[in-house]
């Protein structure tokens, strides 16, 4: 599945609340929660590289507004609609 597939899957994504300074530990919570490396989470899910992903785990880079959304509705998405998700990668 293709990241843009994934979006579409997950649906329409709500206006970010994830405060920038909160960033860093929202995107490592979203790849622990999806249970994925950080390579398929970046590749697959965020359509991203896993060296951008590394860099805003580690508060190096700010992450843009769109990624901070995505990551917020990623979250709030339950266990069993990551799984079905993740199972789709595949």
């Amino acid at each position: 599945l293709h990241h843009l597939q994934v979006r579409q899957a997950i649906g329409r994504v709500p206006a970010a609340t994830i405060a920038a300074d909160r960033s860093p530990e929202a995107i490592r919570d979203a790849i622990a929660a999806g249970g994925l490396s950080s390579r398929r989470f970046a590749e697959n899910i965020l359509g991203r590289d896993e060296r951008t992903i590394r860099r805003w785990a580690a508060g190096q880079v700010a992450i843009p507004p769109i990624a901070r959304r995505w990551l917020e509705h990623w979250l709030r998405l339950s266990d069993q609609t990551r799984a079905r998700i993740i199972g789709a990668l595949s």
